[in-house]
């Protein structure tokens, strides 16, 4: 009876030392379980970022573009005020053999 004993305490035992084992693995596991939700949490802001800072991007291009625009409708009014103004100052000529300077 007592080698039955001995017999079954060895098998607790080795049990008991997988059980061990297999708690390690288990905890190892669920540490590097954190440290990926981690780096992909991390990730994920990262990408958020970016994201925002492309769309900050976009908005000021956009901005540009507009501004753009307006310089040239500006320009456009002021050739065209300038195309006027020589029309009109055509029309004037100067006479250059008189002396009528009173």
């Amino acid at each position: 009876a007592q080698t039955e004993l001995d017999n079954a305490v060895k098998e607790i035992n080795k049990a008991n030392a997988s059980i061990q084992t297999i708690a390690k693995v288990a905890n190892d596991q669920a540490a590097s379980s954190k440290q990926v939700a981690t780096k992909i949490d991390a990730a994920a802001k990262f990408t958020a970022e970016v994201a925002e800072t492309v769309g900050n991007i976009r908005g000021a291009a956009e901005t540009t573009a507009e501004a753009a625009q307006g310089v040239a409708v500006q320009a456009q009014a002021i050739n065209s005020r300038v195309e006027r103004l020589n029309g009109v100052l055509s029309r004037f000529k100067l006479n250059e053999d008189t002396d009528d300077h009173q």
